[in-house]
């Protein structure tokens, strides 16, 4: 049996706050907003992604003819044409600019730090500033004058000046909405509930109670939503008395934003990074979304519109836009690699440090090993043991694959980054010490040590070579399985961080690229680059596809193995990481923890 490792970067918490961090961190990288726009986006099942290069995309609005986008990080607003073409970016005159407001002639956009500014739509033209309360989050407009939720309580200017035209209740909701008479405000002090007004004169008209934490509001010409971010549940409401119709789950957890589509469904956003579309008569799931990490939504008359905060990018739905893949994700936090074992599909994890195996069929856990050690550099499988390499420890550890019991940990060199079988003895590639090392399989005893490139990252075997992904050489090195002889080193792409053989060609993933290149085995000769999604990390092959996953790119696309033609990505995968095939379907561990099984396309 001949088996390749995979390896993940590792995981991080699940706290929001760091996926903003990471948004930063992608615009620190200098993308060029339009060429992102233009290079990263791809049609797939109804669903589109541009990247724009945003810093965190808060707010999202249509204003009948074009799309607006707000970048909280960089205090812009952008101006979309619908094809996601950027027309315009213009400077809000306000830090942190959040939601989005038209009044038939200009934007208004609130401020997180307390202002509301106005500008104007056909040129930006900055227009005006206005503080009256701190922290604003959505506004709305109604009867000649901008409503503006918030979370220390509403305020309400007039359009035409933006004069203060006094305060409204709805503490700690931050969500308005207007039914074509009345304006709906959420609250949550000094009760969970939705507030009724008169859009024309500011009469309260009712207080009703909703779930807990109520969030975003929608109309959906007929009645009242209100998204209940403690409770995961959804409250509809008669829009003309505010009587019950009905409490709904969300179909995921903390549901923030809300909006409509031309059939009446409802959109969820929630944070824990899915979007559920629920039906408006009994609040049955229609469709659901994973791994987006989606923020606020806007609907064109055609297709929903999404923030993407963590990707600085937005997402449109087209109508009638479902997922063409299967695809269950299961929940197992700081998952790293993965490995089959003919039954089973093993995962490496984090803090602590432990290999949990789950049955393939349905990923039910059936056992939590002991791991060795952290920063696990991968794991494979001989046909009896699971062998692990501990990134930190400079060893490998070996378990019984029967019942996971510890049978052994065997030094190897500094800083194993990969592991592999290869049908009789184990090989790590060790990323500090540029080299590669041989172990029998057998025993652990030690056969060999072997020079490679710079930072070694990845290790596959052709049946007779291995072949080693050297990620700060730009090369790959091609030594004689049976003594380790140096038969050549091979330039690549920029970082290369993972190496497969297909069966007859090897295939090498360039992170800093965006390309995957095919080698051919006798003289290591590049035959194929072909352009793939935002930093390409693991590789996998099923004899005949090849899977890229593309770890900016939050998805995992799938190639034609013959000539690395494009066919099909699965979705929204966010930061997907070690791929694997067990021979049926395709296993994904992900950045912030979990793993996914996908079933591949048919092409």
């Amino acid at each position: 049996m001949k088996t390749n490792t995979v390896l993940s970067l590792g995981g991080i918490s699940r706290l929001r706050s760091l996926l903003l961090v990471v948004a930063l961190l992608l615009t620190l990288g200098g993308v060029s907003p339009l060429a992102a726009a233009i290079e990263r986006t791809r049609p797939v099942d109804g669903f589109r992604e541009f990247f724009l290069g945003l810093g965190v995309p808060d707010g999202v609005l249509f204003d009948g003819t074009y799309m607006w986008v707000t970048d909280h990080y960089n205090g812009t607003v952008l101006k979309l044409q619908l094809d996601g073409t950027i027309l315009a970016t213009y400077p809000t005159m306000g830090a942190e600019p959040q939601f989005l407001a038209f009044d038939g002639e200009n934007i208004w956009v609130s401020h997180y730090r307390g202002s509301v500014t106005e500008l104007r739509a056909s040129d930006g033209a900055f227009l005006g500033s206005f503080y009256y309360a701190a922290y604003p989050e959505e506004l709305v407009y109604a009867a000649g004058k901008i409503w503006v939720a918030g979370a220390e309580g509403g305020f309400i200017l007039q359009a035409s000046d933006g004069t203060y035209l006094g305060g409204f209740g709805g503490y700690g909701g931050g969500g308005v909405t207007f039914d074509g008479e009345n304006v709906w405000v959420t609250g949550t002090s000094p009760t969970n509930s939705v507030m009724k007004y008169r859009a024309s004169d500011a009469t309260l008209l009712g207080t009703f109670a909703v779930g807990s934490g109520p969030s975003g509001v929608a109309f959906d010409r007929g009645n009242i939503w209100v998204a209940n971010f403690n409770d995961s549940t959804v409250t509809k409401l008669r829009a003309s008395d505010g009587a019950l119709l009905g409490t709904f789950s969300s179909r995921g957890r903390d549901p923030q934003f809300i909006a409509f589509d031309r059939t009446g469904n409802a959109w969820l956003t929630h944070f824990d990074g899915a979007i559920s579309v629920l039906r408006p008569s009994d609040g049955a799931l229609d469709a659901h979304y994973n791994d987006l990490y989606p923020g606020n939504l806007a609907f064109d008359g055609s297709s929903m519109w999404v923030a993407v905060e963590v990707s600085g990018s937005v997402a449109r739905f087209s109508p009638g836009a479902k997922p063409s893949y299967g695809k269950e994700t299961f929940a197992l936090d700081a998952a790293q690699a993965l490995t089959f074992d003919g039954t089973n599909i093993w995962v490496t994890q984090d803090g602590p440090p432990t290999v949990t195996e789950l049955r393939a069929s349905d990923g039910a856990v059936v056992g939590v090993f002991p791991q060795g050690g952290n920063f696990s550099g991968g794991i494979t499988y001989d046909g009896t043991y699971i062998w692990i390499a501990n990134g930190d420890k400079d060893t490998v550890t070996r378990l019984l694959q029967s019942d996971g019991s510890m049978q052994g940990t065997f030094p190897v060199g500094d800083f194993p980054s990969s592991i592999l079988f290869d049908g009789v003895n184990i090989w790590t590639a060790n990323a500090y010490a540029n080299t590669v090392t041989k172990l029998r399989a057998s025993d652990g005893m030690l056969l060999g040590t072997f020079p490679v490139g710079s930072s070694p990252a990845s290790i596959t075997f052709d049946g007779q070579n291995i072949w080693v992904a050297n990620a700060n050489g730009n090369t790959v090195t091609k030594l004689r399985a049976s003594d380790g002889t140096s038969l050549g080193t091979f330039p690549v792409g920029l970082e290369p961080l993972s190496i497969v053989f297909d069966g007859t060609a090897i295939w090498v993933s360039n992170y800093a690229s965006d390309t995957v290149m095919k080698l051919q085995t006798s003289d290591g000769k590049i035959v194929a680059t072909e352009m793939v999604g935002h930093e390409p990390l693991r590789l996998a092959v099923d004899g005949t596809h090849l899977f890229v996953s593309c770890n900016a790119g939050n998805t995992v696309e799938q190639r034609a193995l013959d000539t690395g033609d494009y066919q099909h990505n699965f979705g929204f995968i966010y930061f997907p990481e070690a791929v694997l095939f067990d021979g049926s379907n395709i296993w994904v561990t992900r950045l912030l923890g979990g793993v996914s099984k996908l079933t591949p396309s048919a092409q």
